[in-house]
């Protein structure tokens, strides 16, 4: 499980239900490095890397520069995502 907030987490990661228990491991997007997810050449990588607590302004020269070697309808499909996280 990935989380993304500003504060630290706090969640457990287990949930116990009845007979049944669940483990998980939780990542904190802050200790992921944004940097590595850029260099991926996929949109997914991309959509993850905005999710970066990272500077913004140069988020949004990568995501303008990955724009730019798509075609149009890759650049739609990949922009109707980026809306769709917001």
């Amino acid at each position: 499980m990935v989380y993304f907030g500003k504060e630290r987490r706090s969640m457990k990661n287990s949930i116990k239900l009845d007979k049944r228990s669940y483990e998980y491991e939780l990542i904190d997007m802050r200790d992921i490095s944004c940097d590595a997810i850029l260099r991926h050449d996929t949109d997914e990588s991309l959509l993850l890397a905005i999710l970066c607590n990272i500077n913004k302004n140069t988020l949004l020269k990568e995501v303008a520069n990955k724009f730019k070697t798509k075609n149009n309808k890759d650049a739609e499909r990949l922009l109707c995502k980026i809306i769709d996280i917001r």
